[in-house]
């Protein structure tokens, strides 16, 4: 076609939206612009109101001598049409369509075949990509490789939801980061929960997009987050409702910027015809059109029952596995010969109320909600023993007067009350109350652990490491693992990271950003106090002490708290800490000499072993010493957990569980 010849273009479809196409048809043909030939419409009643409303031409068929007429048609008509109406249109005139170009990529891609062998424009009406603030997040996003993830939320209110497929009808956020990044993702992963998809894409150099879309309540959203891994600026907020770029810096500050400029319909016909004139632009093509079509086509949910990969058999591991056993496959994976045989073993096994944690709130608030979950599950392994904790006259980072208003402000029971003679040194310390805390037998956990994953859905995978993730282009986690008979590979919708020190590691296979922690070579002693009553006693809240009893039994957990810590490291390396307790000499004598200034009684103890673990620590946590357990969800089906306390695991899974249904 000649440049700047004025185009004859007729409006296929008047609906909602093709009412739109229709107005700003019309306004081009005022302003001479093109020749508006007519709309086709499905019905006469139809016909009858369009002629009377805009006085325009109607037709109620697609011949091919009405298309002989014309120049190019522009379609706005159910997506379940496009195909058909896009196929006979194209031997004829240049086609507009509406996104997305048919309902599924095969259709897509003939389609785009078709107007190259007719040689004729096939353009796809996605729209934000004529949007003044796509134009702006061009100029200020970074480039993909610099940001730490991508959040997207396009949601239509109920009442406008016709029941289509949600990754078809609302499928703008991967045209905009198409558009953006001129990427295919190369893996997909998707989870429906009533009308609303949660789509997670990834990208080339670690690029993920975690996309919330579809139809809920009576709220609009077209917002896009962009998250960066590193400077100032915390993250960018592009809200296409409102038309504004919103940067978010680190310190709490925002700039806003509003976008400017001509509504992107009127800008997207524009640009059909300039291409029709052909002008030499970058356009939405075919290829385009199919490519966001072949996206959308692999979001659409796999209804299929999911499989479900937990990595690590600790106590949090097991947990999570006989809770989702109950509805769907798990596979667990420990690279050990038995379950509960790292941190989960390297503990006091105390039955944490929330008394030991004085300066964090957030801690005590989890405990308490996660009690009752954690008693019906294993109530029977529960011993109950008089428990006491004391605060240290010098050096406590909490006052007597603290400690008890915490206690009463959090609904803890205490009782002023000492334990019994020689147990608590009454000269080092200014109070000492008795609590409700108990502690659990280890080895009765243990068994009913084992009882609870003897079922049909739930494997045990002992002496299995795994050692390489790989997501791939369906979304499912392929997992690469060592057997006794050698490497093996399986694949999962979900996979649950329980590993507690090499948390990390197991992100980094996954491809997510790793968390800032540290890590902790810490010694448990195990000594024994014979011919004496088995009582825990704890002195806060600092630089302290405790002694925990196994049980009904004369052997005690043992920890100083500032001599149990023989390092600190950054980065954990597993082969590093093997190292590590292999050379390392027990602490054992200091300990106890440098504790017995509060607890007497250990002068008489006899030492019997020390256990060395790595304690995971979150950094952001050691002012208030917060021990939060946290659930991280990463996308694509995959979680971490990162261990608080033990008593919390039963609610951690059940909430996994409730996600995952």
């Amino acid at each position: 076609m000649s440049n700047n010849k004025k185009i004859k273009i007729l409006l296929i479809g008047a609906g909602r939206f093709g009412r739109k196409h229709l107005r700003v048809l019309k306004q081009l043909d005022s302003e001479n612009i093109i020749s508006l030939y007519g709309v086709v419409v499905k019905s006469k009643k139809s016909r009858e109101q369009i002629s009377k409303e805009f006085n325009v031409p109607v037709f109620t068929e697609i011949t091919e001598t009405l298309l002989s007429e014309v120049d190019a048609v522009d379609i706005v008509t159910p997506i379940d049409t496009h195909f058909e109406i896009v196929k006979k249109c194209l031997p004829f005139v240049d086609v507009f369509v509406e996104k997305p170009l048919a309902s599924n990529y095969k259709d897509s891609v003939k389609l785009s075949r078709l107007a190259k062998k007719y040689k004729k424009k096939l353009m796809v009406g996605h729209i934000f990509r004529f949007h003044s603030l796509l134009y702006l997040l061009k100029k200020h996003i970074p480039k993909s490789n610099v940001l730490e993830k991508v959040e997207g939320f396009f949601v239509s209110p109920i009442e406008t939801d016709t029941g289509l497929s949600a990754p078809l009808e609302l499928l703008h956020l991967f045209d905009i980061i198409d558009a953006l990044y001129k990427k295919n993702p190369s893996a997909i992963w998707s989870k429906q929960n009533e009308r609303i998809t949660n789509i997670d894409l990834r990208y080339e150099k670690g690029l993920n997009v975690l996309c919330r879309i579809g139809w809920e309540g009576d709220k609009k959203e077209r917002v896009l987050k962009f998250y960066l891994k590193k400077g100032n600026i915390d993250f960018f907020e592009a809200n296409f409702a409102n038309w504004e770029l919103k940067i978010v810096f680190k310190d709490g500050n925002q700039k806003i910027i509003k976008a400017e400029g001509e509504e992107p319909l009127v800008k997207e016909i524009k640009c059909f015809i300039d291409v029709m004139n052909d002008k030499k632009i970058i356009f939405p093509d075919g290829e385009i059109g199919a490519r966001i079509v072949s996206i959308a086509e692999r979001s659409i949910v796999n209804q299929t029952k999911p499989n479900i990969a937990i990595i690590g058999a600790g106590i949090f591991g097991m947990t999570t596995a006989s809770i989702l056993g109950e509805k769907f496959k798990v596979t667990i994976f420990e690279r050990h010969k038995d379950i509960l045989t790292e941190a989960s073993y390297a503990n006091q096994y105390r039955h944490h109320q929330g008394y030991h944690y004085p300066r964090s709130p957030e801690t005590i608030k989890q405990i308490k909600e996660s009690t009752t979950d954690f008693e019906e599950m294993y109530g029977k392994a529960i011993v109950n023993i008089p428990s006491y904790i004391a605060v240290a006259c010098e050096g406590s980072k909490i006052t007597k007067e603290g400690f008890e208003k915490m206690c009463h402000d959090n609904k803890l029971y205490y009782k002023e009350e000492y334990p019994t003679e020689g147990f608590l040194n009454k000269d080092e310390v200014v109070s000492c109350i008795k609590t409700n805390e108990a502690v659990y037998d280890y080895g009765l956990l243990k068994k009913i652990m084992k009882e609870k994953i003897r079922s049909k859905n739930i494997s045990l995978k002992l002496s299995s490491e795994v050692k390489k993730i790989k997501i791939a282009k369906d979304g499912k986690k392929v997992l690469t693992f060592s057997s006794n008979s050698g490497y093996k590979t399986e694949a999962f919708d979900y996979v649950i990271n329980a590993t507690y020190a090499n948390y990390n590691t197991v992100v980094d296979m996954l491809g997510f950003s790793k968390r800032e922690l540290e890590y902790r070579f810490k010694e448990f002693s195990v000594i024994q106090i014979k011919e004496q009553k088995p009582q825990a006693v704890m002195v806060v809240d600092g630089p302290f002490t405790t002694i925990v009893p196994l049980g009904n039994t004369d052997f005690y957990t043992f920890g100083d708290v500032p001599l149990s810590v023989h390092t600190s490291k950054k980065i954990y390396s597993d082969k590093d800490f093997q190292k590590w307790k292999k050379n390392v000499k027990p602490r054992i004598l200091k300990m106890l000499k440098r504790s017995s200034q509060w607890l007497p009684i250990l002068k008489q103890a006899t030492y019997v072993k020390s256990i060395f673990v790595a304690l995971t620590i979150d950094k952001s946590s050691k002012k208030n010493d917060d021990r939060v357990t946290s659930l991280v969800n990463h996308g694509f089906g995959c979680f971490s957990v990162l261990e608080g306390k033990i008593i919390t695991s039963v609610t951690i899974a059940k909430k996994l569980k409730k996600f995952i249904l």
